[in-house]
């Protein structure tokens, strides 16, 4: 057992952490106050009995075990959808420290998020924290990171600053493609047009054609969604000849296109398919259909 006395107060009972060193004595790992002045005593017991406490140990006025250290840099290395990287310096290198994050979007209150910590390289640490999608592109988020002294009664250090960083910025769902429509059509491919804003950034386009008269629809995956300076908003598919051919198609027959918008949160409907086009104006060479086949 081991008892603390702080100057002239009174003796108490003091949580220990101890270690057997051969027989003859026992190690004790104490968490102290900082900035305290104490005398200390211990007693041994067993089954059914109970030494008398010793002689008080000499007192002890100087601060006991190391003081948190301060972080010195903050560094973030990415910025996700879901995490960021960070990467802390510490004043030394200091196994017991643990760290603390907190993240702002903006001017925004700083909240705290989770950091999970990688091992460390010295006094240099890596942690990944909990990170959400800005609201709109070009917002900038910032974290700021603080130590703290695990298992002991020491203040934490004070908050360290990263620097300002483009928070990651997800499309919201897009909305449905309204009246599609297909123009130019080329061996190359065709483009589709459609109205509504739908060239936001993260944007993506999916394409499935279909002959007329058909119930499947198959996906067409090369295609390009217009670039935000384009003057309106659509998509260059290409790839029909392969479509084409392995839906049986040939110059006789129709063909029509669906199309849909996906950002990383969702996808929209499928749009109302496109009014059919004659496979003929795609000047492609398919096989012509049977003798006798209308």
């Amino acid at each position: 057992d081991l008892q603390l006395r702080e100057g002239d107060g009174q003796w108490r009972e003091t949580k220990v952490f101890c270690s057997v060193v051969p027989t003859v004595s026992r190690v004790f790992g104490v968490i102290f106050r900082p900035d305290t002045s104490f005398s200390w005593r211990v007693r041994a017991r067993c089954t059914g009995r109970t030494s008398e406490w010793s002689e008080p140990g000499p007192e002890v006025s100087e601060m006991v075990g190391a003081a948190t250290p301060g972080v010195v840099d903050v560094q973030v290395r990415e910025v996700g959808i879901a995490e960021a990287y960070l990467v802390a310096t510490l004043e030394k290198e200091s196994p017991g420290v643990v760290l603390e994050a907190q993240r702002r979007q903006g001017s925004d209150a700083w909240t705290p998020c989770d950091c999970y910590e990688k091992p460390p390289d010295g006094a240099v640490r890596y942690c990944a924290v909990a990170a959400e999608p800005v609201e709109e592109a070009g917002i900038e988020v910032q974290y700021r990171v603080r130590a703290v002294l695990g298992g002991a009664n020491q203040p934490p250090s004070a908050w360290t600053l990263s620097p300002p960083v483009v928070g990651a910025f997800v499309a919201p769902v897009p909305d449905r493609v309204e009246d599609l429509r297909v123009v130019n059509p080329t061996t190359a491919g065709a483009e589709l047009l459609w109205d509504g804003d739908s060239q936001g950034e993260g944007v993506v386009v999916e394409v499935e054609a279909s002959l007329s008269g058909a119930e499947e629809w198959a996906q067409i995956p090369s295609c390009i969604l217009h670039s935000a300076e384009a003057e309106s908003n659509g998509a260059f598919v290409a790839g029909l000849e392969r479509f084409l051919s392995e839906a049986g198609g040939n110059p006789d027959d129709h063909v029509e296109f669906r199309v849909r918008l996906r950002s990383a949160r969702g996808a929209a409907q499928w749009s109302l398919p496109s009014p059919v086009v004659p496979v003929s104006l795609f000047g492609l060479s398919l096989p012509a259909p049977p003798a006798g086949v209308e």
